[in-house]
C-alpha cells in the first residue's frame, strides 16, 4: 500500500516493478517505479540507490538484489520539488542454486 500521508505529497502508482521476480543473490535487478505529482518529481530512490527517469512519470534502474535468501522487500521513496515524500514496496524472491544429487 503507497503512503502518501502528507497533503501534496507524490503518488507512487500501481505495484512497483521488480524483475525478475526471482533471482540470485546479489544478482542485478530492474526496479521500475511510475510517480506522479502535484509538484514535479525531484528524486526517486530504491532500497536507497538513485533510480533515471526514464520520461514522464517512469523511474527506473538496475540494483543489486539482497544477498540472503528468501522473500525480500525492495522499498521505493519518491520526493517532489517541495520536499514531499511518497514510498510504497514491491517484493521479490532470492534463492540460492540448488546442486544436483548424486
Amino acid at each position: 500500500m503507497p503512503d502518501e500521508c502528507e497533503q501534496g505529497a507524490p503518488i507512487i502508482q500501481g505495484p512497483i516493478q521488480v524483475s525478475p521476480p526471482v533471482v540470485a543473490p546479489g544478482q542485478q535487478i530492474r526496479i521500475q517505479v511510475i510517480v506522479v505529482g502535484q509538484a514535479s518529481i525531484a528524486a526517486v530512490f530504491a532500497n536507497g540507490m538513485p533510480l533515471t527517469n526514464r520520461g514522464g512519470m517512469l523511474w527506473e534502474d538496475n540494483i543489486p538484489a539482497d544477498r540472503e535468501a528468501g522473500p525480500q522487500t525492495v522499498y521505493a521513496l519518491a520526493k517532489d520539488a517541495n520536499g514531499h515524500i511518497a514510498t510504497h514496496i514491491g517484493v521479490y524472491e532470492v534463492r540460492r542454486e540448488q546442486k544436483a544429487h548424486r
